[in-house]
């Protein structure tokens, strides 16, 4: 993005950079569909629907964690950044991409930190719907339906957090959308959010 002196924006344009990065370091993987369609705005929303707990959370995990490779942010510029800082702080430091990969990796480990409380309070009305909308988004196949059609509730909800988790963070979160859309009372006692 280019601004004027008044920090307009004048022109914006994605560039998808390919070959080896800095110093010979591999470059990030290619950006998924999603995350070329995404904007500085869409990253704003998704901290913005954090709790002021669950912001502290994630911006820890900033400063302890590389994306791409890249140096987690500098403690002393998060520690006082509200939600629109750190949006600014993590493209300017990862890139729109890389930003956006941070934040989706967060969602895996929401997954894992309430997959027991998944799977003892989520419904079997609320599990096939689910799977309906896990299957529908590509993010299963059929034989994952399958097998988790056959199972008793507390296996079939086991089935559905553990393989969506182990696809990555799109995958874990289509499955947080979709148990926000479906069960929005347990994905609000769960924070998901």
């Amino acid at each position: 993005m280019v601004q004027d002196q008044e920090k307009t924006e004048v022109w914006k344009r994605n560039i998808h950079l390919t070959g080896s990065g800095p110093a010979g370091t591999p470059s990030a993987p290619a950006p998924s569909a999603q995350d070329t369609m995404m904007t500085e705005t869409d990253l704003k929303n998704i901290l913005d629907d954090l709790t002021d707990d669950e912001f502290k959370e994630f911006k820890w995990e900033l400063k302890c964690e590389k994306v791409d490779n890249v140096p987690p942010i500098k403690v002393s510029l998060l520690s006082k950044a509200d939600r629109q800082d750190t949006v600014d702080l993590m493209e300017q430091k990862y890139g729109l991409v890389g930003a956006l990969r941070s934040t989706r990796s967060w969602s895996i480990r929401e997954l894992k930190s309430v997959r027991t409380q998944f799977i003892s309070r989520v419904s079997e009305p609320v599990l096939r719907k689910l799977l309906d909308k896990l299957l529908e988004r590509g993010v299963i196949t059929d034989d994952e339906m399958d097998l988790a059609g056959t199972a008793s509730r507390a296996d079939k909800a086991r089935v559905v957090i553990d393989t969506v988790r182990r696809k990555g963070s799109e995958a874990s979160s289509a499955l947080i959308s979709a148990l926000c859309e479906e069960d929005r009372c347990l994905s609000t006692e769960l924070n998901l959010t």
